[in-house]
């Protein structure tokens, strides 16, 4: 079930990301996207995240598990971070279900890079 709800929610998110994507954000460099700090741009551009476009096309989760696997220091506030530049929305107005969800499925990667 857990895989059905992460396409699901990866899905809503493209979605979300779409529609902001027609007032020609889509090609924004990553460091002026909302919530992303000087510190989180350099790591998103080591893994190859340059764009607003490169981001949306791998989702909050799976660039986060990229993060993780490269060895960053990131914690559960990257990820939501991520998912707020994404959604074009501050981290304070994420709703406490998507937050919920992000950090479970950030739990369950966490065993597969050990």
């Amino acid at each position: 079930m857990r895989g059905l709800g992460f396409r699901l929610f990866k899905w809503w998110c493209a979605f979300v990301a779409r529609c902001f994507e027609s007032r020609d954000h889509s090609q924004i460099p990553i460091g002026k996207l909302k919530n992303i700090n000087p510190w989180l741009t350099q790591e998103l551009e080591k893994i190859g995240i340059k764009t607003r476009t490169d981001l949306i096309e791998l989702g909050a989760l799976e660039t986060y598990h990229r993060l993780l696997q490269a060895k960053s220091r990131v914690s559960h506030n990257a990820l939501l971070r991520l998912h707020g530049a994404i959604t074009d929305q501050p981290i304070e107005e994420i709703s406490d279900k998507e937050v919920a969800y992000l950090l479970e499925e950030a739990q369950a990667l966490t065993p597969l890079l050990s």
